[in-house]
C-alpha cells in the first residue's frame, strides 16, 4: 500500500483532473482530418482505458483493410456508447465536450 506523508493509506487514484481545451482541440482536429478512429482512440488514451484504444485500433485496421465494408463504422457507432460512458466515470462533466469534439 502506498502512504502519504502524514501517515495515511492513499486512497487509490483516480483520473478526475479537468480536461483541457488543448485535448478537445486535439480531438476536433483530428476528426476534422478524417481520423475518427484516432480521435477516438486519443479520447481513450486521456483516461487510460488500454482496452478502448485496443478495440478502436482493431476496427481501423479493419476499416482499412476494407474488411467489412461499413460494419467497422456500424462497430464504431455501438462502441462510442460505451465511450461516452466510460468518459463520463473518469472525467465527469467534461465527457461532453470530448464527445462533442468527434
Amino acid at each position: 500500500r502506498d502512504y502519504d506523508r502524514n501517515g495515511k493509506i492513499k486512497k487509490e487514484e483516480v483520473v478526475t483532473e479537468a480536461v483541457s481545451d488543448g485535448q478537445v482541440a486535439q480531438a476536433r482536429r483530428m476528426t476534422d482530418k478524417n481520423d475518427h478512429f484516432g480521435a477516438r482512440k486519443y479520447l481513450a488514451s486521456i483516461i487510460r482505458d488500454k482496452e478502448m484504444m485496443q478495440m478502436y485500433d482493431s476496427l481501423e485496421k479493419m476499416h482499412r483493410m476494407d474488411l467489412g465494408g461499413n460494419d467497422a463504422l456500424t462497430l464504431r457507432s455501438k462502441l462510442d456508447k460505451n465511450l461516452k460512458f466510460r468518459l463520463t466515470q473518469k472525467v465527469k462533466k467534461d465527457a461532453d465536450r470530448l464527445m462533442d469534439a468527434l
